[in-house]
């Protein structure tokens, strides 16, 4: 089966970043950056820009790639049980995050990210990208979504 590829956008400014509350679809309730589903031809980059753009009304004017995330559940679930996501960092973009039928935007200190509302593996290597750090980190779940198993990989860039 080939696996789900995804992106995820975390936009950083005056030492804040801004995480939206998931409305509706994987993830419902949690907190997250905005991001979603490659369609078919689509680079990760333009992916990003476009989900960044309809989650949250923003036009982004430049992405940084931080980390590739590998996700693997057993027993399967959903598309969503071997995904590969692109996680980018972006510290300039044009208007406002707004929210949308998708996401409710807000903003929290650097220092005082609610990782109790995130998913559980953001706690392991979100920390390490808004510290500079470049990685590719593989995440292991059983089925009712506990974290079983994780390695963390910090690549030289």
């Amino acid at each position: 089966m080939k696996r789900l590829q995804t992106v995820l956008v975390f936009l950083i400014r005056d030492e804040h970043i801004l995480l939206a509350r998931k409305k509706r679809g994987h993830g419902l309730g949690k907190l997250n950056g905005a991001g979603g589903k490659l369609e078919p031809g689509e680079t990760p980059t333009a992916a990003a820009e476009r989900e960044v753009h309809e989650e949250l009304g923003v036009y982004v004017d430049e992405l940084q790639e931080v980390a590739m995330l590998h996700f693997t559940q057993e027993p399967k679930i959903d598309a969503y049980s071997d995904e590969d996501c692109t996680v980018y960092l972006c510290r300039s973009w044009a208007s406002e995050p707004t929210e949308s039928d998708e996401l409710e935007p807000f903003w929290f200190p650097l220092g005082s990210i609610p990782y109790d509302r995130m998913w559980v593996d953001d706690q392991y290597w979100l920390p390490l990208v808004l510290a500079g750090k470049h990685l590719e980190a593989s995440f292991m779940f059983d089925g009712s979504l506990t974290l079983v198993d994780h390695t963390i990989t910090e690549l030289n860039v």
